[in-house]
């Protein structure tokens, strides 16, 4: 469940490297990335986050090709919807990357 502002750009283990979309140049350390843009839940520890409306994005894989996510503040739902896993067209650039690399991240764990 990543922080909302996190752009997700290649898969490290278990977490992902990205960069935050309020600051898109500005590098994120590592600690930051593993505790605060791949947890989600952030806005007490991390400057960028502090102002955002939402504190996390959850995904669920509804099918092969659907996915279903709900956009949080405080563990309660401001937005929620499906997409395709493909080509997920929510409207946010942000949300679109999170669910593509969710969907990718999920068939690579798939047996």
């Amino acid at each position: 469940m990543p922080c909302p502002l996190f752009v997700p750009e290649s898969l490290r283990d278990t977490w992902y490297l990205g960069r935050c979309a309020a600051e898109p140049e500005e590098r994120i350390g590592i600690e930051k990335l593993r505790t605060c843009c791949n947890a989600g839940y952030a806005r007490a520890r991390c400057e960028r986050a502090a102002g955002a409306e939402a504190d996390a994005v959850n995904f669920l894989m509804k099918s092969e090709s659907v996915v279903a996510w709900a956009i949080e503040r405080n563990h309660h739902p401001l937005a929620a919807g499906t997409a395709d896993a493909a080509t997920p067209a929510t409207g946010n650039a942000t949300l679109d990357a999170q669910i593509a690399g969710f969907a990718t991240a999920t068939k690579r764990l798939r047996p």
